[in-house]
């Protein structure tokens, strides 16, 4: 039996029927159910007598009226009951992976501090074999937090894990606290009276069924299902999400920026580009445009729930990628691009560098022994204000390459011919070799269809030798055109240029063998493009030098969309891809546009769309793979040099998650300050040749390690903190 409350009491005192062992046996009872995890609750009866009833019936609407009448009369105490509100099995196992992966988790609860610490043994929040001085130490009644200073709140804030007997200002002012030492936090609740510190929060998490609508409206994320698992299966697919983007990152930074590198780079090697920017961006589009998106189906990492979360203030690329992964991939990639370029300008055309691709004037240069330039060109001299200008023909005159084939080198020369066809007309006639870039039947560019044949008659090798001239009087040597300047002084062309003869005020090429004028009207609106077909001189794209350069930048093309691909191919896996290919199957879905348009952008005829590229053949498609395959070698060769330092540093991470988890240190702590502050668990290997990994050794008598845990004064639960630790 307890007597009612005193004026100035808040809590019933034992009547003379209700003795101190009584108390003290409820008590017992009430510390035995709270340690098995129940929720206890405490029945009592109150006698009524009529009048009471009475009065109850006409205070229904007010329920604090209806509880002050039972607490000014006497209580019978019936018993207690115990009630089970078991964690669901997957609470256990998902605050498992959040201690792994450097999560820390604290429960706030209004139950009773002994069935909260029963509860929090049982899920693992708490070790299980922990002892009354670290039970004192993780837990503890949110009363303690009423009258605290910050520094004192934010200290009590960073050991505790289990908060019981919570208020509503309570769990705010621990969000609060979390929030300064700069933890990112995630409150969960289902109640109005957490509504507060849902909007506190970082991110607000309800429960979609047993929530309430205030809960849900200050929330961030209603959870529909109402499990904690999915919070941390929330966490995991983040975590995937930003590795996969971190991947991305790294294959875009490659493909983009090493494209523009490599061409900096041959244009200071003075080699031809490898791409033109047309070209360029058709490579972009074939490996950019849909390729990335295979990267939503990439699973997660194995190690993607066991390191520490990462701080918003670091890189997106990790320094191992920086100082490891990217170098590599930028020697491999530039240097199998430019490999390509030569590689290719040696099978087609016999010249690599720039200058001797885009041809010579010069006939000292074009027949020199130690030269290689590939086309020679005519020019127009005129006199100016008694200076020389030189116009160079759009088109060339003579084109040799050297090409490799299966068999060996073979030469290859063209010359100019007059009775030529437009060459939009002459290449839809099916006599071009489109792999070969040589013309066919009576369409061939040999010395023997072309005007020039007759003047080696007399001995001459090359329009070097003095004894060379054109029988058609259209093409000398510069130095037998001159001009009388205003001081009648005499001014003769260069001995080392071809010139086109004038009759009059035409060339004599234009007015035929016949004399009279042979170029009309629509084909002289053509020379800035190409030359007029009766033109003694070999077409301006459909040339051998020209087709060759094609070919040679379709070896560049296959080569560098076949290194992209499998770049990302590469980036998308930790250990060897090749091996893990079944992981994501999408590879092979998107690898088969990819194939299909680089293979139009390569063999779709000219006629069709010119896309600046031309068929090569299986020679060049073999280089073309040997480079990608060699490239990608090399690249899984510098995953493995990476993955030896990855190890040893995921090792150390997986230790900091779990100091993290434990709360033993601030938020996004490095590692080096984590070893600092705790030496006795950095990783140490026991034996290098078989891989043992070990930690410091834990002191203390139970599992949390009381000997590295704060000590405090056992009168106060709030003096000042002092941890050994410090010192260290």
């Amino acid at each position: 039996v307890l007597k009612p409350p005193s004026e100035d009491g808040n809590r019933f005192e034992a009547a003379p029927g209700f003795s101190e062992d009584d108390r003290k046996w409820f008590e017992m009872q009430n510390d035995s159910l709270a340690a098995q995890g129940l929720r206890v609750l405490c029945v009592a009866a109150c006698p009524l007598d009529e009048s009471s009833v009475e009065g109850f019936r006409e205070a229904r609407s007010n329920k604090q009226d209806l509880l002050e009448p039972l607490l000014q009369k006497g209580l019978v105490l019936l018993g207690l009951v115990g009630l089970m509100d078991p964690p669901r099995s997957s609470v256990k196992m998902a605050l498992n992976t959040c201690h792994r992966a450097g999560i820390r988790v604290a429960m706030i609860t209004g139950d009773q501090k002994p069935t909260a610490v029963a509860i929090s043994k049982q899920l693992g929040i708490i070790p299980p074999t922990a002892g009354p001085e670290d039970e004192h130490w993780l837990a503890s009644e949110c009363s303690a937090l009423r009258g605290l200073n910050q520094d004192c709140i934010d200290e009590l804030c960073s050991r505790i894990r289990v908060w019981s007997r919570a208020q509503p200002a309570d769990k705010v002012t621990i969000v609060s606290s979390l929030q300064r030492q700069g933890h990112i936090v995630a409150m969960t609740g289902d109640g109005t009276n957490d509504a507060g510190a849902l909007k506190k929060a970082n991110i607000g998490l309800a429960m979609g069924i047993a929530g309430s609508d205030v809960a849900k409206g200050a929330s961030d994320i209603v959870l529909l299902d109402d499990r904690f698992g999915t919070i941390v299966d929330a966490i995991s697919e983040g975590r995937r999400i930003f590795e996969n983007i971190q991947r991305m990152a790294l294959y875009l930074l490659c493909g983009n920026v090493f494209d523009v590198v490599a061409i900096i780079v041959a244009m200071l090697l003075g080699l031809a580009v490898p791409l033109e920017d047309t070209q360029l961006f058709k490579a972009q589009f074939l490996t950019h445009f849909f390729y990335p998106w295979v990267m939503i189906y990439q699973s997660s990492s194995f190690y993607n729930m066991l390191k520490p979360p990462r701080s918003r203030t670091l890189p997106v690329l990790s320094m191992k990628w920086q100082r490891i992964l990217m170098p590599a991939t930028l020697v491999l990639y530039i240097g199998g691009l430019l490999f390509a370029q030569v590689l290719g300008s040696q099978l087609y055309v016999g010249a690599y560098s720039l200058s001797e691709q885009m041809g010579t004037h010069s006939l000292g240069d074009f027949y020199g022994s130690r030269s290689n330039y590939l086309c020679l060109y005519a020019n127009t001299l005129n006199f100016e204000k008694d200076t020389q200008a030189y116009q160079q023909d759009v088109a060339p005159l003579i084109c040799r390459v050297r090409r490799l084939g299966w068999t060996g080198f073979y030469d290859i020369v063209e010359w100019g011919h007059h009775n030529k066809q437009d060459p939009e007309i002459a290449v839809k006639s099916g006599e071009f070799d489109t792999f070969q870039g040589v013309w066919k039947g009576d369409r061939s560019f040999g010395l023997d269809e072309s005007f020039l044949q007759f003047s080696f008659e007399g001995g001459a090798l090359s329009p070097l030798d003095t004894s060379w001239h054109d029988p058609n009087n259209w093409l000398v040597k510069c130095d037998n055109i001159s001009h009388v300047d205003m001081n009648n002084k005499t001014e003769k062309g260069d001995n080392d240029r071809l010139c086109w003869k004038s009759c009059g005020k035409v060339p004599c090429w234009q007015l035929g063998q016949n004399g009279t004028s042979v170029l009309r009207e629509t084909q002289a609106s053509k020379v800035h493009e190409d030359e007029p077909p009766f033109k003694p001189v070999l077409y301006k794209k459909y040339n051998i030098a020209s087709w060759g350069c094609r070919q040679m930048r379709s070896v560049v093309l296959i080569a560098m969309v076949l290194m992209q691909t499998s770049m990302l191919f590469a980036f998308s896996q930790h250990d060897c891809a090749v091996f893990n290919v079944s992981h994501n199957r999408t590879f092979f879905a998107a690898w088969v546009p990819i194939l299909t348009l680089l293979s139009c952008c390569v063999y779709l005829p000219v006629t069709w769309f010119d896309q600046g590229f031309a068929p090569v053949d299986s020679l060049g498609i073999v280089v073309a793979v040997s480079i990608a395959a060699s490239f990608y070698f090399g690249l899984e060769v510098a995953k493995a040099i990476y993955r030896t330092y990855f190890f040893i540093d995921l090792v150390e991470q997986i230790a900091v998650a779990q100091l993290l988890a434990e709360g033993r240190l601030r938020a996004f702590c490095h590692k080096a300050e984590a070893f600092l502050k705790c030496p006795d668990r950095r990783p140490m290997a026991l034996s290098s040749g078989q891989g043992m990994l070990t930690y410091g050794t834990l002191t203390g008598p139970s599992s949390v390690d009381s000997s590295r845990s704060p000590s405090v004064s056992p009168k106060s639960p709030y003096s000042t903190i002092t941890d050994p630790a410090e010192k260290v």
